[in-house]
Formats: structure tokens, sequence, C-alpha cells
């Protein structure tokens, strides 16, 4: 206890020094069996019970067990082995299986250490008896030592030349039963399997990346650091196909289509609804489309490595569209005949997007069509009303505009006019035009009248 005080006794012996500290050395005499007996008395007076200690006094000392690590690992350095300091002895130090570095005669020694195996710390106290002027010796004290084996270097198993996104890959390295492995991979690749000989690595990021492991045996032996390098290839991001995705009947090619990609990449190209008109094996293709309506093109890129892309697809579409004129004709009941209906058909047009033109001229003129009016995409008749339906006839066609803004259009049909002459009281002559534009022909013409 701090600030106590200690009364010494010693029996077969002189107390050196240290008086009433709680350290002293004592000065023994003549062998047999000595005791040093210790009573404390602390700061408020109390005193404490005696203690003792019993001490053999002899030439023949029994010697001390070195105090250090008794399983190292091969070529480990300057690993500590101490006892007890005493007075006039010194220390005799062996080592098998290592060498002393330091420390010789003294209690403490350091060891390097050799190769793997079984290793013995052996020592010797020599001391001498100033009183009887007798040498002490004690017997040689043993301590048995595993030197266990350390990791040599070893070569990381795998395949180190992989594409990005290939999925993932294993790498083992081998080593001792019951070892631990410590890896690290640069970038952003994540892998699962740490503290286990293998990994498995998963190839998202592209680059080059440094794979290192250490192995540390069940004992604690480290190995070297073992290192080896990733190279994970970009796989191919190519642009989208540049190139025409509406195409017009009958304009049909040749078109050119291209991409942009990696320098020294090969194309796997795949073609519905036309035909290439050279081998499809570079960045460019030139393609003559068939009448389909629906073709496609595709490509995924190759790059020099052997990684692939995505394939990259473009829709095209055939814009083969017609129109017919179904009939013109004056508007029929219950409206007034002032009008004239112009009634089509739209054939093959699923996208079509712009107006109709509905074009006239006087029939049996040889000049231009004037422009009548227009009409809406979805629509499918015109009434024109800027006509004199019981004097003229008219030429009548309907222009259209397809995908590629070319214009297309209907044949020609001519309406009928009637006419009246009368012949005498209660007889009028009728005559008419001739209906042209169906393909077939008029079959027959029928004259009715409406009672009023």
């Amino acid at each position: 206890t701090p600030r106590s005080t200690h009364r010494w006794f010693i029996q077969g012996g002189t107390q050196s020094s240290g008086g009433q500290t709680s350290r002293i050395t004592v000065a023994w005499g003549n062998p047999g069996i000595g005791r040093v007996l210790a009573l404390e008395t602390d700061s408020n007076g109390c005193v404490g019970d005696t203690v003792s200690l019993r001490v053999n006094k002899s030439h023949s000392l029994d010697g001390q067990t070195p105090v250090g690590p008794v399983n190292v690992c091969e070529y480990d350095s300057l690993v500590t082995y101490t006892v007890l300091p005493k007075p006039n002895t010194t220390f005799r130090w062996a080592v098998d299986g290592g060498s002393i570095r330091n420390g010789q005669g003294a209690e403490r020694i350091r060891v390097d250490w050799g190769a793997r195996g079984t290793g013995q710390i052996r020592m010797t106290e020599e001391g001498f008896d100033p009183v009887n002027q007798l040498p002490c010796l004690s017997n040689e004290i043993r301590v048995p030592v595993t030197i266990h084996p350390v990791p040599a270097r070893a070569a990381v198993q795998g395949v180190f030349e992989v594409c990005q996104g290939s999925g993932s890959g294993i790498f083992r390295i081998n080593g001792f039963p019951g070892s631990t492995f410590q890896w690290s991979l640069e970038g952003n690749n994540s892998f699962t399997g740490q503290g286990t000989n293998s990994i498995t690595i998963n190839f998202s990021e592209a680059g080059s990346f440094r794979l290192r492991v250490r192995e540390t045996t069940a004992a604690g032996c480290p190995g070297p650091e073992n290192d080896t390098l990733l190279i994970v290839h970009p796989r191919p991001v190519i642009s989208a196909i540049q190139g025409d995705a509406v195409i017009c009947y009958p304009n049909l090619g040749p078109y050119n289509y291209s991409v942009n990609g990696f320098p020294g990449s090969t194309y796997r190209w795949t073609l519905s609804g036309g035909t290439f008109q050279n081998p499809p094996a570079g960045p460019s293709v030139n393609v003559t489309w068939n009448d389909i309506q629906n073709g496609s093109l595709s490509v995924v890129e190759i790059s020099d490595f052997g990684c692939e892309g995505d394939s990259i697809v473009l829709p095209v579409f055939i814009d083969k569209p017609s129109i017919r004129l179904r009939r013109v004709t004056v508007t029929p009941p219950p409206a007034d005949d002032r009008g004239i209906l112009i009634e089509w058909e739209l054939i093959n047009a699923p996208r079509y997007n712009n107006q109709f033109f509905i074009m006239r001229r006087e029939a049996g003129s040889a000049g231009p069509f004037a422009l009548a009016g227009t009409a809406a995409a979805n629509a499918n008749s015109f009434v024109d009303f800027n006509v004199q339906t019981d004097r003229r006839a008219y030429d009548y066609r309907v222009l259209a505009v397809n995908l590629c803004g070319d214009t297309f259009s209907t044949g020609i049909h001519t309406t009928v006019l009637l006419t009246g002459e009368p012949k005498w009281i209660k007889s009028v002559g009728v005559n008419f035009s001739e209906y042209k534009g169906w393909t077939a022909g008029v079959r027959d013409y029928e004259l009715r009248r409406q009672l009023v």
C-alpha cells in the first residue's frame, strides 16, 4: 500500500539494502533453509498479517524456466526470452533451430529463428557464493519451441483477361489447411469469399486492376503478398445505327447504315426484309429493302479482344401507300345537288400523317388541275361547293403525301353532267355525259324522277 512501511526479518542471512521499503536485498549464509518474513504497517498505523517466503540455500540451483513464445514462425527475428535477474549470476543460453542475436550472459536474449521444425531454448544459471567462495550452478533448463512454416509465394489461379459484363470468375490460391486469406482488389468490382482461398469477382467495371492476397496460417504466420493483374476489357457500347428508318416505295435502295465503335472491332449485322449489298463485317453496310412493310436492321459489336456489346436494333418502315377514288357525284339527297361529293380510300398507309389535296378541273380540259380544297389525314371524303353542277362536268383526283414527302394520287374521275331540252308539251329530252374513272367502266345508267 502507498506510504506503508515494512519490517523485514531474515533467517539464515543478512539484509543488505532496502531498509523498510517494499523491496530489499539479502546476503545469504551457509547452505540450508532460510526464511524471509515481512510485516506491513499502513499510513494509519494499521498492521497487516506477517507473510513469509521459504528460501533453499544451495550451491545446486533450481534454475528458472525462460519466458517467451513457444510457437514462432520460421525466420522470425529478435524474439525475446527472459528470466528474472539475480545478483552475481550469469545466464548461459543456447538455442537449437536458431541463433542468439544478443544478450548472451544476461537475463534477456533475442533470438533469430531458422527454418520450420522443432527448436529449443536452453539456459543454465552460473552464480558464486562470496561467503563460502563456492560456485553455484543450475541444471540446464530446456523450453521446446515449435517453428511453424511460413507460406511461400504462390501464383493466383484464374483467368486474368476477361470481358466487362461477362458475369463473374473464380480466383484461388493454394495454401495450408486452416489458413486465412486476405484479398484486395483495386477498382469497384465486387467480390465474395474474403478470408478463404477462393474468391468470386464480378466483372462490372472495365480497366486494369491489381489483385492481391496474403495467406496467414492457423499458427499466425503471414506469408508474402501475392499479386497479379486483372484486365477487364471494356464491353462495346456503340452508337445508335445511323441511317434512314423510313423507306418509301419504289425507292428501295441501296441505303447506307453505320455505327461508331472501338478501333479494331468487328460487327455482326442481321437483316430482316432486305438484302445486303456488301459483306456485312465492318461498321457500315449498304441495304436494299424489299417492299415488305416492316423490316429491321440490327448489329452487335465485337471488340478486338472478343467482347460483345448489346444488340442495337433499327426498325425500318417501308412506306408503300396507295389511294383510289371510290366515286365523285353531286351531293345526294337529302342534301341538294349544288355540291360534288368526292370519296376515296387510302390503302396500306398505317402511319399516314399528312393532308389530302382535292384537285379539280373542268371535264374535257387538258389544262392543269387546281386545288379545290384539303382534308385531314383521317378523312375519306370531301364536298366541293365551288362548282356549277347544272352547267359543267368536272375531273377530280386526290393527292396524298407519303412519309418521305413524295406525292401520290388517285386516278381521274369525271362527274356526270345531266341536261334537259324541251321537246313538246310536257315532254323533255334528257342528255348526260359519261362517268369516267372506274376501271371496269359503268354497267348501266338509271334515270329516276322524284315526284313532288
